[in-house]
């Protein structure tokens, strides 16, 4: 998931095709699509393991609502689904709809099967994973405590195997180069 999306983002940002300036500057902005792919996978990761606030769901509301005009949802939903990105983002366009008053397009899926019990973690959760005091093996090992603490987050929302996550995380930490 992880490596398609990075390649996948890399594609485009390379092409250049599809970037656009910032209105009277030189500014080279991403595609919208691109934009909202790495936000979503940004803040599923932080809500597996670490929690979301308010500000993840704001940012959404906000995007959302001034891009959803300009976004083929056909495509957007197709590359959700190949990044498993796909449940995830349908909550939380549930969420904005329902608790933060953002008209979605009939074309916007939604789910609020979840909705609640996912805003209600980002109001009441608080875990933390950074710690600037207690040390890597710390933040760590609250990483893989918190993954199993909120596995309803994997396996309800997400539908991510908790199992392929932390393999991932393991395998990710025993090849990367310690500073």
């Amino acid at each position: 998931m992880q490596k398609k999306l990075n390649a996948y983002m890399i594609a485009s940002l390379c092409d250049g095709s599809h970037l656009n300036k910032l209105i009277d500057t030189e500014i080279l902005l991403p595609p919208l699509e691109l934009e909202g792919l790495f936000m979503l996978y940004h803040s599923q990761m932080h809500f597996l393991v670490e929690g979301i606030s308010l500000r993840h769901y704001v940012d959404w509301a906000f995007w959302i609502r001034s891009n959803q005009s300009h976004i083929d949802w056909e495509s957007f939903s197709k590359r959700c689904k190949e990044f498993g990105l796909y449940h995830f983002v349908v909550v939380l366009n549930a969420i904005v709809e329902k608790y933060f008053g953002v008209v979605l397009k009939d074309i916007i899926e939604r789910d609020s099967t979840f909705s609640e019990k996912v805003i209600l973690s980002a109001l009441l959760e608080d875990s933390p994973i950074c710690s600037k005091n207690k040390g890597r093996w710390y933040e760590r090992f609250r990483l893989i405590s918190n993954a199993f603490k909120y596995s309803w987050k994997f396996r309800d929302v997400v539908h991510y195997s908790i199992w392929e996550y932390l393999w991932n995380y393991i395998w990710g930490f025993l090849l990367k180069e310690e500073d």
